[in-house]
């Protein structure tokens, strides 16, 4: 027995009952490994979901170039953005109709998808898919901007100082 706990027994405390964890032990063991799986596709995700938010809101902001006030279309955004990426509720409890067509807007991939690759809700056999097609949406909002921001920049007039 170590110091401490005959020091403990000496003052007429029981000693603290030890649990033997050995049946539970490859339990744990498979719950870490599939929480290190889960926790490697969720990085994966989130380096294209940051790209993701930032390219989708600059492709909304270039339409400052041609109109003056932005923050309506903003505010829209924002709006479907709240109800079809998942933030409002998990977008499982959707209609199966309206399911099929909200899982090909790329709202989906901003907060719905990396939480359910964290939880284990996606089956693994189709993250590769899944990453794919956040990945297209990433390449399309990429070749947007630059469009954008080269059509906008020549358009652009500033005067004053």
């Amino acid at each position: 027995m170590s110091n401490m706990a005959e020091k403990i027994n000496k003052k007429g405390h029981k000693r603290p009952r030890v649990t033997h964890f050995g049946r539970m032990k490859p339990l744990v063991n498979k719950w870490q490994n599939e929480m290190r799986t889960n926790q490697t596709w969720t990085v994966c995700c989130l380096k294209d979901f940051g790209k993701s938010c930032f390219f989708l809101e600059a492709a909304i902001g270039m339409i400052g170039f041609w109109f003056l006030e932005v923050s309506s279309l903003l505010f829209v955004y924002m709006l479907f953005s709240f109800f079809l990426s998942g933030h409002m509720f998990p977008l499982t409890m959707l209609p199966d109709h309206v399911a099929t067509f909200v899982n090909f807007l790329p709202f989906k991939y901003l907060a719905y998808f990396p939480a359910a690759i964290f939880l284990g809700k996606i089956p693994e056999e189709d993250l590769p898919l899944e990453l794919a097609i956040e990945a297209c949406w990433l390449t399309f909002f990429i070749v947007v901007c630059r469009y954008a921001y080269a059509r906008g920049v020549r358009r652009y007039s500033g005067f004053g100082g």
